[in-house]
């Protein structure tokens, strides 16, 4: 009798909120498990593509003069390439080119390599053995209500690298942030060139750049040189050669010549490194 008595005091409402309740609750786990089998779907869709080949489609393509180092603004943008006569700036959109940069120590000289570093550096070799420091960077104007890229180009400095004005056919160049950069060339006789600097440090500030100029090319044993590399601390050079080989050097004090580390085979195929 109390049980019966139990189930006829049960309200109208109380039974919509329980059965409202208990659909909720199925309704809660049926989402629950379309999430997760939702993220599982999204997880297998974003890998799918790491098994299967590689595509790339051309997107645009314009004829260029230059042949050395390209780069492209932050934005995607606007383009940079360094050719013979110096460095052309494209628009992407269209292929215009909106400037043709021909600095003045390069009036009588041909670039004939050239490297694209970060922070909008750009050294460009040329033919008599010297290595001009530039800077590209790239502005943003909304004058216009419209997000507008301006680059901006300037030349740092031309810095000899060999005194025999040989054309240097490779070219590295880095910056440790801290007063202290090096440059190293390649020249079209193969010989190994190495410029270490640093910038004395004052009571009243900075001082003058020391610079002070190295040739490696014994150390290479009569192999051929062919790509050359700085580390970003400025205290490594690696070269490749045409045999396979890649040598090793320790960059130190502005009067101190580098250290020749050794060198080892990585490719016993004799191709040339790049």
């Amino acid at each position: 009798m109390s049980q019966s008595r139990q189930i006829r005091g049960v309200t109208n409402r109380a039974k919509a909120l329980d059965w409202f309740g208990r659909r909720l609750i199925a309704v809660g786990g049926i989402g629950i498990i379309a999430a997760v089998m939702g993220i599982f779907v999204f997880i297998l869709s974003e890998a799918w593509p790491l098994f299967r080949g590689a595509k790339v489609d051309l997107d645009s393509e314009y004829a260029i003069e230059g042949e050395y180092a390209i780069g492209v603004d932050p934005y995607y943008q606007i383009a940079f390439a360094a050719g013979g006569k110096g460095i052309d700036l494209l628009q992407l959109t269209d292929g215009k080119v909106l400037s043709r940069q021909r600095p003045e120590p390069l009036r009588d000289r041909l670039v004939t390599a050239a490297v694209s570093l970060a922070d909008g550096i750009i050294a460009l070799g040329t033919d008599d053995g010297q290595l001009l420091l530039s800077r590209i960077r790239f502005l943003l104007d909304y004058s216009t209500g419209d997000r507008i890229v301006v680059p901006e180009f300037t030349v740092d400095e031309l810095l000899p690298l060999d005194s025999s004005a040989e054309a240097l056919t490779e070219i590295a160049y880095r910056e440790d942030g801290d007063g202290r950069s090096v440059a190293g060339a390649l020249t079209e006789t193969g010989r190994l060139l190495v410029v270490v600097r640093e910038q004395e440090q004052g009571l009243l500030g900075v001082g003058e750049w020391v610079a002070e100029r190295y040739e490696l090319t014994q150390d290479l044993g009569g192999a051929n040189a062919t790509q050359i590399l700085i580390d970003s601390r400025t205290r490594q050079l690696l070269v490749g050669t045409d045999r396979g080989q890649l040598f090793e050097w320790r960059l130190r004090d502005v009067d101190e010549r580098p250290d020749y580390l050794g060198q080892c085979l990585v490719s016993t195929s004799g191709l040339h490194i790049r």
